[in-house]
């Protein structure tokens, strides 16, 4: 098994140091000391002692980088399983112009490069493309994305980004090229055995999670052929409480509330003129009336009464109609609780065969199975963009980006969510291949390569609604984490009068499976540096989404 290591330059220094104090004795002995001390160390074989590490690992990526064509960025782990991320997402997340995109519970998800959308970046395992089905937990997978967390880091040991097109890679990769190199057992010639065993604490569920991993490689003594196992478990508990919203929301007023005539044959109330809003946006409708609740009543309004320019403009002493039109609300602003349990077990396997120095033969293996079982309870700030029940702002404020830091809305209403989510994913990817050599000096070079994956993935998500009474809620946003200040209304009371008015009930199921194989031959006429390269390849995908 091999150890390995890494010392400062003050450590180095001082084994030095202790080296050339424990030389001074020997120079005292006798000669005839010395002669058979001599004779007894030509026969000793010393050990050889190899430090490695992250210096290492940084030369080697140094070196591919130079020997490269195009702008390429790599990252290997020069032993076996020495990426210390939690999945292979955040490990692509230390090249540089890399973006991670983590999922809500704060684990890295999929990746971008140079700031553009994940579905721009092609990503492939062993030179074949990836397809997942997997989406996470509040996002739609619907295209190119890639879901890394099925992936442990411990099964790659070099990672590569292609910035620039090459004519060798797959197309479709708009913005760059992932290709994940899994370990093969030539990697590390002979006998290795890499485990790691990693115990985390999540402060919200309040939950210790385990997780490790176990690598075995071996090689025969000639080196002509070998074999590489290794398994991944992940069980983690989790837990997530914050505040989010579905983006922003303006007013979006009418012919009355703007105060501006309407053409003939135009109703004034039902139509929404650009001039009325000319930021564009505007998805927060307010009632055309004072709705008749003990929110409006409470708040000195009169039921009935017209919701005009000039009752808005009472209503928010000193911002200009332009300026409320253009006021950003959050959009479905609530409080998130969320508490569950995700599993993950992966399994990585290769074989190598090389007969002679002319061909060389590999197949592998990657299969990787993921659970979800998760419990989100959320309270949404209702903002409607039709219908009588739109809240009206009071006394509203806004920053100079025109962001609401305080509002008092009338007839505002919460609606509660209860979403729990049921996912498992499986993962299964084979590509075997072989490189051979031709001519007296290796100047021929033939490449085949085979590869094939599967995704399969199914959420049941059930979703019940059921909406509040109306209420006057005090909106705060002063830079910190937004506040509702209900008053007198106790959500938290069962017995509040809870309504399916308004509400839902849904049954979201849905299935995906994904399916896509490739076929490649590359043949190359020189050296690694002075070449000429043809090849050919065909690529395969489907996907179906079943909805139910």
């Amino acid at each position: 098994m091999s150890r390995s290591f890494a010392r400062s330059r003050l450590s180095q220094a001082l084994a030095l140091a202790l080296l050339g104090l424990s030389s001074v004795p020997l120079l005292a002995q006798q000669s005839s000391d010395s002669d058979a001390d001599q004779s007894e160390l030509d026969a000793q074989e010393l050990d050889e002692m190899v430090v490695t590490g992250y210096r290492r690992s940084l030369q080697y990526s140094t070196e591919n980088k130079r020997e490269e064509k195009g702008f390429t960025d790599s990252i290997f782990a020069e032993d076996i399983g020495k990426f210390p991320d939690l999945n292979i997402a955040e490990s692509l997340n230390r090249i540089p112009g890399i973006q991670l995109d983590r999922d809500v519970n704060g684990e890295g998800l999929n990746i971008g490069i140079r700031g553009l959308p994940q579905s721009f970046t092609k990503t492939l395992i062993n030179g074949g493309e990836a397809y997942t089905a997997s989406i996470g937990l509040n996002r739609g997978n619907q295209n190119r994305e890639v879901d890394l967390n099925l992936f442990p880091t411990e099964f790659f040991n070099k990672l590569t980004v292609y910035k620039s097109p090459q004519a060798s890679l797959p197309e479709g990769g708009v913005s760059g090229v992932v290709d994940m190199r899994s370990a093969r057992p030539f990697d590390n010639e002979g006998q290795h055995l890499n485990y790691t065993v990693q115990l985390d604490r999540n402060s919200i569920a309040d939950k210790v999670n385990p997780r490790g991993s176990a690598l075995y490689s071996w090689t025969n003594d000639d080196g002509t052929f070998g074999a590489l196992a290794g398994v991944s478990v992940v069980r983690s508990r989790i837990g997530v409480r914050g505040w989010e919203s579905v983006g922003w929301m303006n007013p979006s007023l009418n012919y009355v509330q703007c105060g501006i005539e309407a053409p003939a044959g135009v109703d004034p109330l039902t139509t929404r003129p650009a001039i009325c809003n000319p930021g564009g946006g505007g998805s927060l409708q307010m009632p055309n009336t004072v709705p008749d609740n003990a929110s409006t009543i409470a708040a000195g309004l009169t039921p009935g009464a017209t919701v005009d320019r000039d009752l808005l403009l009472a209503l928010n002493p000193g911002l200009s109609i332009d300026q409320f039109t253009e006021a950003l609300f959050p959009r479905l602003g609530r409080p998130v609780d969320m508490a569950g349990d995700r599993d993950r077990d992966a399994f990585v396997g290769s074989l190598e065969w090389r007969p002679s120095d002319k061909a060389h033969f590999y197949v592998d293996m990657l299969f990787s199975k993921a659970g979800y079982e998760n419990n989100r309870i959320d309270m949404n700030l209702v903002g409607r963009t039709f219908g009588p029940v739109g809240f009206i702002p009071t006394n509203t404020q806004v920053d100079s980006n025109n962001v609401v830091t305080s509002s008092t809305l009338t007839n505002a209403q919460f609606f509660l969510e209860a979403r729990p989510y049921q996912d498992e994913a499986k993962y299964w990817n084979i590509g075997p291949g072989g490189t051979f050599w031709f001519g007296d000096d290796d100047q021929i070079k033939l490449d085949l390569q085979a590869n094939w994956s599967r995704s399969w993935f199914f959420r049941e998500s059930p979703t019940i609604l059921v909406t509040s009474p109306f209420a006057n809620v005090q909106y705060t946003n002063d830079g910190g984490v937004p506040t509702f200040d209900t008053g007198g209304l106790d959500l938290n009371d069962p017995n509040l009068g809870w309504s399916l008015n308004g509400g839902r009930v849904n049954l979201n199921n849905e299935k995906r499976v994904t399916e896509g194989g490739r076929l490649r031959a590359d043949l190359q006429f020189g050296d690694d540096v002075r070449n000429v390269r043809v090849g050919l390849s065909y690529d395969q995908f489907e996907r179906t989404i079943t909805a139910f």
